[in-house]
């Protein structure tokens, strides 16, 4: 079982400004043992104190398991939280 990925090559599907970002998986390591492998990052946008903007950041993965005995990526849930966290310190825009 493997436990964590050498190579992935990404393709962005679908951006809105502030609001969303989707990408596939297209080649590597993810793409041998999940395809499709999916994934999109949502910011909802909520009010804020003291006029700061804020919002919700959401991760949904969708993914298909291509070989067998391949487990679900449980890791990408790490990775997701970290890349969420890298937006701290940026402002988004809707």
């Amino acid at each position: 079982i493997r436990n964590y990925v050498k190579e992935s090559v990404e393709k962005i599907e679908k951006v809105e400004t502030g609001r969303s970002v989707t990408y596939e998986v297209i080649g590597g390591d993810l793409k041998e043992m999940y395809d499709p492998y999916r994934v999109t990052f949502s910011f909802i946008p909520i009010e804020g104190d003291n006029n700061v903007n804020k919002c919700i950041a959401e991760w949904k993965a969708e993914f298909k398991v291509s070989a067998p005995a391949t487990p679900p990526p449980e890791k990408a849930k790490d990775a997701a939280l970290r890349f969420l966290k890298s937006f701290d310190n940026f402002q988004l825009s809707y």
